[in-house]
């Protein structure tokens, strides 16, 4: 992957010449800054997002006694795959269409999921570590590293969630809060001076399974230190419409998704 924020960084370069300070604010356009830095960020909401449904449909399908219904869940979520039983926990292992292999294994510590620590170790494909353990406050807490080429990133989430059928499903689906951070290392160009993508989750993020992100506020931080930029945005996110508006150097923004 190129250096996500290459359009964005390269548009201030080119209009506020290396600056992040705005001398006229009319001399610009921050519309394209604020999409990318979004854009950049909800692709990471989503991978931890959907790191944490794997998990909750992993810890559901161990409960189904039904060989067939299993059967049918698994192939649900998991396509064509195969799910083993072990004394450490479990495992699920599927071939792609490509006719690579990925693979969950999930330590259960004798646990059942939300009541002890779980850590899913995911390989091929979308590779992460995720631990799964209960909190105090009643929360479920989500610490999740993953790759995305050059990108290094770190989740730190608390969440609650249910699952939910509207009837129109085979079986339900999950819907969660989530609070936290999500924190991106990209060092592809230099590793010296490498870009740092910052989100941080201000209000509950309420996602869906079926419907995706309906509501929530994040902060959304840039440093770029190869280019010695440091951009902010803040981001409103709405169901009906679905949308969002953003706050960029004093300019609102809205984007109908």
């Amino acid at each position: 992957m190129k250096r996500f924020l290459n359009i964005a960084v390269m548009a201030l370069l080119t209009l506020l010449s290396v600056s992040c300070v705005l001398d006229d604010e009319s001399s610009r356009s921050t519309e394209l800054l604020a999409t990318t830095l979004w854009h950049s960020s909800k692709e990471h909401i989503n991978i931890v997002r959907d790191a944490v449904e794997e998990a909750i449909h992993i810890a559901e399908l161990a409960k189904i006694s039904d060989a067939d219904t299993q059967a049918q869940y698994l192939s649900l979520y998991f396509l064509d795959a195969t799910f083993s039983e072990y004394d450490y926990g479990y495992s699920i292992t599927k071939v792609t269409n490509y006719n690579t292999r990925i693979s969950w294994t999930i330590t259960t510590n004798n646990c059942a999921f939300g009541e002890g620590e779980w850590v899913i170790q995911r390989s091929g494909g979308s590779s992460y570590e995720l631990t799964i353990h209960p909190c105090t406050c009643g929360k479920l807490v989500a610490e999740m590293k993953y790759y995305n080429e050059a990108q290094t990133c770190n989740a730190f989430i608390e969440f609650t969630y249910e699952l939910t059928d509207d009837g129109s499903a085979q079986f339900p689906g999950v819907e969660a809060s989530y609070t936290g951070n999500i924190e991106v290392l990209d060092s592809e160009e230099s590793a010296k001076s490498p870009l740092h993508l910052t989100i941080d989750i201000k209000q509950p993020l309420f996602i869906s399974e079926y419907y995706g992100l309906i509501g929530g506020e994040v902060d959304i931080e840039c440093v770029d230190e190869l280019y010695g930029s440091k951009e902010r945005i803040s981001v409103e996110i709405f169901f009906d419409p679905r949308r969002v508006n953003i706050e960029c150097y004093g300019d609102y923004w809205t984007l109908y998704e």
